[in-house]
């Protein structure tokens, strides 16, 4: 408990919430990982709002600012009789147009990309927080039976195949899963 609090990482705050319940019923001790395995999720996607947010918003932005250069362009097309042929006329709206298109995808495209790659990321330490916390529980299972337990994984949810079936023969679902929240969505179907 010393280290967990020492530690201060999302792994270590789930497992402080179990090992504060160690020796208590196995149910108590799984609703607590589960509670704290929620809490932590919700930590870890608070900022993956924000840029999914303006991953969303930026495009937008550019767009807005595409049709205030176009009502510009037309706007000196309608006031100025020769306009007509005068191209020049035209180029400072068009051109507004499009800087400010560009500059909504400059910003939207590297926030998407750093949105999809930290929402995976944070998508891995939960399964792998997961598979730790499943393998805690079980082993603190075993040890209060006197039982001696074969690791349920390689930390990727792989059961080694000397462990397939083993929790279906005792009839006893020792699996402890903390939800994983659906990533967070960039406002596009």
């Amino acid at each position: 408990l010393t280290f967990c609090r020492k530690d201060d990482s999302p792994v270590a705050r789930v497992f402080a919430a179990g090992i504060r319940r160690l020796g208590g019923p196995r149910e108590v001790v799984e609703r607590n990982i589960q509670e704290a395995g929620q809490r932590e999720v919700l930590r870890l996607r608070k900022h993956l709002r924000v840029l999914s947010g303006i991953a969303a918003v930026s495009p937008l932005l550019g767009l807005l600012g595409t049709l205030f250069g176009m009502i510009r362009a037309f706007q000196t097309v309608a006031t100025s009789a020769e306009a007509l042929g005068r191209t020049e006329l035209l180029a400072e709206g068009i051109y507004e147009a499009m800087i400010t298109t560009a500059a909504g995808l400059i910003v939207a495209i590297p926030v998407l990309i750093a949105y999809h790659w930290l929402s995976a990321h944070v998508q891995k330490l939960v399964m792998d927080i997961d598979q730790l916390t499943v393998d805690f529980v079980e082993e603190h299972v075993a040890r209060s039976r006197g039982e001696h337990r074969v690791p349920a994984g390689d930390g990727d949810g792989n059961a080694p195949a000397s462990d397939a079936g083993a929790s279906a023969s005792n009839g006893v679902d020792e699996h402890v899963t903390i939800p994983a929240a659906a990533p967070e969505g960039t406002g596009r179907s």
